[in-house]
């Protein structure tokens, strides 16, 4: 029984000073720094890229609208119509 309860103590002082060590390295704390940084980089650059995404859709509906109405453009029923239309290259018979 002595034997057990001196054992355990040596056990609980070697993990002590190994919890110790570990406590006064740095590493694990800067690996999560980074890490942390890195991720609120990554949620800055999402809400960017949303906001720049709905601006830059929205410019194209402008652009197309106008160019809609525009005479030189033709509007999208007669850009299908020639397009589903085939044109015939053959002479009429006499």
């Amino acid at each position: 029984m002595r034997g057990e309860t001196q054992l355990r103590q040596t056990t609980g002082k070697r993990f002590l000073a190994r919890v110790r060590v570990i406590g006064q390295r740095s590493e694990g704390s800067t690996a999560i720094e980074y890490a942390m940084v890195a991720s609120l980089m990554g949620v800055a650059l999402i809400a960017a890229m949303s906001t720049l995404g709905q601006s830059v859709a929205a410019t194209y509906g402008k652009v197309g609208a106008a160019l809609e109405g525009s005479p030189d453009m033709p509007g999208p029923t007669t850009a299908a119509a020639s397009m589903s239309a085939p044109k015939s290259t053959a002479s009429p018979a006499p």
